[in-house]
């Protein structure tokens, strides 16, 4: 579920993301990659402050993800 999110993310359904991001919530808790690529999700629909939260448990996760830095 994580990689077809990212794919539908990059294809334009970012609600479609979002429904397979949280479909693995739980087993992803602890990925920096998850949460950035939550942050991203919520970014393209427009939801900034879910989008920062989960951008700042990216960076909690592993303080050199450049990535979550950059978008944060």
């Amino acid at each position: 579920y994580l990689n077809r999110a990212e794919v539908l993310l990059e294809t334009g359904d970012a609600a479609g993301s979002l429904a397979d991001l949280q479909r693995i919530e739980k087993q992803y808790q602890d990925s920096t990659f998850y949460h950035l690529r939550l942050g991203d999700t919520y970014v393209r629909l427009n939801k900034p402050a879910p989008a920062q939260a989960a951008y700042d448990r990216a960076i909690l996760l592993d303080p050199k993800n450049v990535e979550a830095l950059t978008n944060r």
